[in-house]
């Protein structure tokens, strides 16, 4: 459930992507697996996604190849080496779903949207600001339920990834990407697949920028 009051939608994509979804509506919905897997370390892609719970640990022991162990610990004893930090994910191994991230501006957003972060080159190139975020989104909600397809919608939480222990969901994210100020749209999919939605265009209600132009604003 969506809390806070959105002004304004960003959505940062390569042009060709988001030029569509500018004149005819297409929204393009890669499945979860894309944005878990990657080649590159990059803003988009995240590997602790689809995970349900955190768990911090306190020690770990390494053995080498001649039988000695090595034992790292947050709380060292005499002989242990001091762990700074270590946790592990628990995944959801054989889950299916399709993604849909932008950036919300919120109300109470006292910075000035404009005020890019540069990780956000990760995306693309192309910003759209879609200035009526109500419609955008229920026009998302109406081409779902005449495809029949369960979906959420909410603003991803952000969690210190070295002190968090606990449950995540499919709107917990570390905050290294809290930049993003991400709305996420989850839609249940059991295919490993894209999905494209069909919208009415979005031209009436939101502009087109260079991603790079917006960029040199900030080093003014």
């Amino acid at each position: 459930m969506i809390e806070k009051t959105i002004t304004k939608i960003i959505k940062v994509g390569k042009f060709e992507h988001i030029h569509s979804l500018y004149e005819d509506g297409l929204v393009y919905c890669n499945p979860m697996e894309f944005f878990k897997i990657c080649e590159k370390e990059d803003a988009r892609f995240d590997r602790s996604e689809a995970a349900t719970n955190i768990t911090q640990v306190s020690q770990i022991i390494l053995q080498g190849n001649n039988g000695q162990e090595f034992r790292f610990s947050k709380d060292p004893k005499k002989g242990e080496i001091k762990l700074k930090s270590a946790f592990k994910y628990d995944h959801i191994h054989d889950f299916n779903g399709n993604l849909f991230c932008c950036t919300a501006v919120y109300q109470d957003n006292t910075k000035d949207f404009i005020e890019f972060d540069e990780r956000f080159a990760d995306f693309g190139d192309t910003i759209l600001l879609i200035e009526k975020p109500m419609k955008f989104v229920l026009a998302l909600q109406d081409c779902l339920k005449s495809m029949n397809l369960g979906y959420k919608m909410d603003i991803v939480k952000y969690y210190d990834k070295k002190s968090h222990d606990g449950k995540l969901d499919f709107f917990s994210k570390p905050d290294e990407y809290s930049f993003q100020n991400e709305l996420r749209l989850f839609i249940e999919n059991d295919h490993h697949e894209p999905i494209t939605l069909h919208l009415p265009p979005l031209k009436e209600y939101s502009s087109l920028f260079k991603l790079e132009d917006i960029l040199l604003l900030n080093k003014k």
